[in-house]
């Protein structure tokens, strides 16, 4: 968290070639809502999917992968609750950008923002599945 500020940043971990952004982030705990929320700015050049989907712990069921396209000066969102450790391992976030485009990426978890970031290409979030204590 940038304390000047009071924003919270991701901060990357892997840049592949300077049009791919991959952020570990913080976990996430079982049985919390989330949001992920895009706002697609408005000199954007076209449209950006968001996706969000769970990697399997032992080929256990979850939820099915979400996906939204936003247009140029909107928002969207997609949002769930966190699936049981016992059967997701991770959860992914990707913002696709193709070129053009640029935006804010926000999840949110029980209502409180957890990571944010101002994006201009494909972007990828991790995040492990916490147990709930």
């Amino acid at each position: 968290m940038d304390k000047s500020s009071g924003s919270i940043e991701a901060s990357p971990v892997c840049d592949t070639a300077g049009n791919m952004t991959t952020t570990v982030q913080d976990p996430i705990t079982e049985a919390s809502s989330y949001v992920v929320r895009f706002r697609n700015n408005v000199t954007s050049t076209g449209a950006v999917l968001v996706v969000v989907a769970w990697v399997p712990n032992h080929a256990n069921a979850v939820p099915v992968p979400q996906q939204t396209m936003i247009a140029p000066g909107a928002t969207g969102e997609l949002s769930g609750i966190v699936p049981p450790a016992a059967n997701a391992r991770r959860m992914l976030i990707v913002a696709s950008l193709d070129g053009g485009e640029g935006g804010r990426l926000t999840l949110l978890e029980n209502g409180e923002a957890r990571a944010i970031d101002d994006v201009t290409e494909t972007t990828t979030w991790h995040l492990l599945v916490a147990v709930k204590s």
